[in-house]
């Protein structure tokens, strides 16, 4: 297979693109020093709003494919877990349809609001810590949902973020050094 001319030409125009980009990053990058203490200061300031990490909710969920009979399904898990005894985790194990979660007792993890359905968020600010919703209708089916934990919005500080600024910093001037390098002998 590797002999075969289309792969052969496949390979030596890989081979120069990887050449020629080593050696426009190795003439390009940035001095040893950049960027310095300002200028990752006043890219924290510019990316503040960038860097913010939205709100976050640990779900658990039962869900209920739509079908028929699914209206009776759904009112076991209400009666079930309205009437005690029996936990949410236990309820998701045995009736959820959604297997993955069902088997973490309906856990399907840490979301934050821009990864979660519209028709969710909006009945998540409506529920605390532990406490059960009214199944939610989605295209795929029904979903009832338990809030285990929720992180509020936070913007990290300077310090939390400084290496990963000083690499995004590092790469753009090297990209900006490429670009004018290219001009250069283009011209």
């Amino acid at each position: 297979w590797d002999e075969d001319p289309s792969i052969q030409q496949l390979l030596k125009n890989t081979r120069e693109a990887a050449i020629t980009d080593s050696y426009l990053k190795s003439i390009c990058k940035p001095p040893a020093g950049y960027p310095g203490d300002a200028e990752l200061r006043e890219a924290y300031a510019r990316s503040r709003e960038a860097l913010t990490v939205p709100r976050s909710f640990r779900l658990a969920q039962i869900f209920i494919g739509e079908q028929k009979g699914s209206d009776k399904k759904i009112e076991e898990v209400r009666r079930r877990l309205k009437a005690g005894g029996t936990s949410f985790g236990q309820v998701a194990r045995e009736l959820s349809e959604e297997m993955e979660s069902a088997s973490r007792d309906g856990e399907i993890g840490w979301l934050n609001e821009k990864q979660i359905q519209p028709e969710i968020l909006a009945q998540l600010p409506k529920l605390s810590v532990n406490v059960v919703s009214e199944p939610v209708r989605l295209k795929d089916g029904w979903h009832i949902l338990k809030v285990l934990d929720v992180r509020e919005a936070f913007t990290p500080v300077f310090d939390q973020v400084r290496l990963q600024l000083a690499r995004q910093l590092r790469a753009e001037k090297t990209g900006a050094s490429i670009q004018a390098y290219m001009a250069e002998m283009l011209h």
